[in-house]
């Protein structure tokens, strides 16, 4: 097949773009054959793995995408600290826009209800909320 034939580049290129087009189980799975390949170097495995925990967060699969991010750091630690601390930077942020768009609904709720009360009443609500 010429897919056992093509490079580590050309391979990065194939699953980046499958995953650009939205389509990250087809990117999952182009990355973990990449990663399979005993001959990857060490920069591609970064990027492979870098770009894994990219596809399982598209996939929501975040507990997955997490563990990968962590193994492409360790990974690029030694050899590549910036490397590693963009990874780190891309886990933070996708770890932080999951949880805020868990938060927008609630908040949004709570602006509404909180637009409907009395000031004093507002007021009271904010309060007990800070504790």
């Amino acid at each position: 097949m010429a897919g056992d034939l093509a490079g580590t580049g050309l391979l990065l290129a194939r699953a980046e773009a499958l995953l650009t087009g939205g389509h990250a189980d087809r990117a999952i799975t182009a990355y973990q054959g990449l990663l399979s390949r005993p001959d990857c170097p060490v920069r591609a495995r970064v990027e492979a793995l870098w770009m894994l925990g990219r596809a399982f967060g598209h996939d929501r699969r975040h507990d997955r995408a997490a563990a990968v991010f962590g193994e492409a750091a360790l990974l690029a630690r030694a050899e590549d600290p910036g490397t590693a601390v963009q990874v780190l930077k891309t886990h933070r942020f996708r770890h932080a826009l999951r949880w805020a768009a868990r938060a927008l609904v609630p908040a949004s709720l709570a602006r509404e209800l909180a637009a409907s009360l009395g000031r004093e009443t507002r007021w009271r609500s904010m309060r007990s909320g800070a504790r």
